[in-house]
């Protein structure tokens, strides 16, 4: 196998990884908006603004690996000094962003609503 090959085959290694990754925690956010009645008009439940952001603007977050997997591509095309830097640096930005989209969508999966104050006095 080729550095070509091992290059090509790191870097769809890595975009699946954080393709995972995002599609997971936006997964369990959806489920637990979902048990929680999101979308329905619950009186009872106020969901905080972040996770419902997320959970309709989530699928953004897909264009993290797709970037990734361009800009290695691009970045491989560069002189062998310079393009084990260049992909080194991508790879672990991008990693890092979507291990942070995944802690994002899993807090706000852990607490997506707050409950009105008065609601234990009704």
């Amino acid at each position: 196998m080729s550095s070509d090959d091992q290059f090509h085959h790191r870097v769809a290694f890595l975009a699946g990884l954080q393709f995972i990754l995002i599609v997971g925690g936006w997964v369990a956010l959806a489920t637990v908006m979902k048990f929680e009645g999101y979308p329905d008009d619950n009186p009872f439940v106020r969901f905080k603004p972040v996770p419902v952001a997320l959970r309709e603007h989530g699928a953004w977050a897909l264009l993290v690996p797709v970037v990734y997997a361009v800009a290695a591509i691009v970045a491989g095309e560069f002189p062998d000094g310079k393009r084990e830097q260049c992909s080194f640096a991508i790879s672990m930005l991008c990693l890092a962003l979507a291990i942070g989209l995944l802690l994002a969508f899993l807090i706000s999966a852990a607490s997506p609503y707050t409950r009105p104050l008065l609601l234990r006095y009704m």
